[in-house]
């Protein structure tokens, strides 16, 4: 039983591995496009580590916070994938797109932009999984399985509450908290591996195991 659902959630990361090298590719290929010209900011509804976010941007307030204390985390603690780190993840992937169905489209873009594209997207997967496994390591708890992978989610909220005392993120608006903690706190939302399960997710990647496809 476990091994069918290490391998369900195998392919199901290399489904989401191949909707990003695609995405990743089309990027690639198209023209850039001008950024439009920042709207007015007002109405602050919260501060992350110096920076105002306005009313306007309350529904990605979560994101927003996260994201930059997360970037503070892995520049803290000098996170980086290496070479080797990032082969070893484009080996397994390789092998498991040849268990899918529906292969990675391809027709007309050349073989180097696909080969950047794929260790790039690579890259940040890799990245991200020992960015979640520096959040483990460091506050523990319980862990959850998502598209890309898992999620020490119990650390990222008490990371989250730490980051809150030391004075680096505050929300001003007080009818925005709940919202913004509801991912981090509510249990209802999430589907929690074993502790045994979440600890071996979070010590070895899953491109790593012994595992048949």
């Amino acid at each position: 039983m476990k091994a069918s659902a290490d391998r369900s959630g195998m392919r199901l990361i290399g489904r989401a591995f191949s909707v990003v090298l695609v995405m990743a590719v089309l990027a690639s290929c198209g023209s850039a496009e001008p950024e439009a010209a920042p709207s007015p900011k007002a109405d602050t509804i919260a501060v992350v580590l110096g920076h105002d976010i306005p009313k306007e941007d309350a529904d990605r307030l979560d994101g927003i916070i996260f994201g930059a204390l997360r970037e503070k985390f892995v520049a803290d603690n000098r996170i980086t994938a290496t070479d080797a780190e990032v082969d070893g993840f484009i080996v397994k992937f390789n092998q498991l797109q040849e268990s899918l169905p529906m292969p990675i489209p391809s027709d007309g873009v050349p073989e180097a932009d696909m080969r950047a594209a794929e260790r790039e997207v690579a890259q940040g997967m890799v990245t991200s999984f020992k960015i979640n496994q520096a959040f483990y390591e460091q506050y523990g708890g319980r862990v959850i399985f998502q598209q890309f992978g898992p999620e020490p989610v119990d650390a990222y909220r008490d990371f989250l509450k730490e980051q809150e005392r030391e004075g680096n993120f505050e929300i001003l608006d007080k009818q925005y908290e709940d919202e913004f903690w509801d991912y981090f706190v509510n249990d209802s939302s999430h589907s929690f591996l074993s502790a045994e399960e979440g600890a071996e997710a979070m010590t070895t990647p899953w491109w790593l195991r012994e595992t048949d496809l």
